[in-house]
């Protein structure tokens, strides 16, 4: 029996609470525009890249702007909440700890940009622990596309169909899947009402996949996600 070789993590809205905070930094600026920003638009930029997510802002909303000037604006608010550190999701670090007491390596593949991703991993104090980053500025192709989850498997010698991808929104179960992975979701607040059906598992914590890793032993074995 093949068990699971990696463990690949989503990073925004499943390793850190970033989702609430990029919706109110998202409502102040286009408050700052003259708009509301409404929960649907909100939960319609979850999994998204970056600059995916400001043409989408330009493109609704009219606004006067490019891409390069909004992500400028959009910073100076991010850097705020970076620097105080954006709070882990529940079972985060039990998660961790249990991944690398079975020896099963663990990584992130995220439509963020790199230098996010690392910082965050720093904050929350596992950037030496994670065996390897894959970021939406690395690929040309953004979730939903595989891009990113074959690139984290890639870096950590692992075989994508003895993969278990995490994700919280519906591109990034879609990306995890056409990678040929088996894909566990943990919706969040904004993500809760899609149907995940590329999901294998819908779980409600990150605590809840522990006891799914010895089900995982056979993961090879399982047939293929439609």
């Amino acid at each position: 029996m093949t068990r699971v070789q990696a463990v690949i993590f989503d990073m925004d809205g499943l390793m850190i609470d970033s989702e609430r905070v990029a919706e109110a930094i998202t409502a102040d600026f286009l408050a700052e525009q003259g708009h509301v920003l409404t929960r649907e638009f909100a939960a319609s930029l979850v999994g998204l890249r970056a600059d995916e997510c400001a043409q989408r802002i330009i493109d609704t909303f009219d606004l006067p702007l490019n891409s390069a000037e909004m992500d400028q604006a959009m910073a100076r608010h991010w850097r705020r909440y970076l620097d105080k550190g954006i709070p882990p999701m529940p079972g985060l670090f039990s998660l961790v700890d249990e991944l690398e007491q079975r020896a099963i390596r663990w990584g992130v593949a995220t439509a963020s940009e790199r230098w996010y991703a690392i910082r965050n991993l720093q904050n929350l104090g596992l950037a030496a622990r994670c065996q390897a980053i894959a970021s939406g500025d690395e690929v040309v192709c953004s979730k939903p596309a595989p891009d990113v989850y074959l690139l984290a498997a890639e870096r950590m010698q692992a075989d994508p169909q003895h993969c278990l991808a995490l994700e919280d929104s519906q591109p990034g179960c879609q990306a995890a899947a056409a990678a040929g992975m088996t894909v566990a979701v943990v919706p969040n607040e904004l993500t809760n009402s899609a149907e995940f059906t590329c999901a294998r598992f819908r779980l409600s914590t990150l605590n809840d996949v522990i006891p799914l890793l010895d089900l995982l032993i056979d993961i090879a074995s399982w047939p293929k996600q439609s």
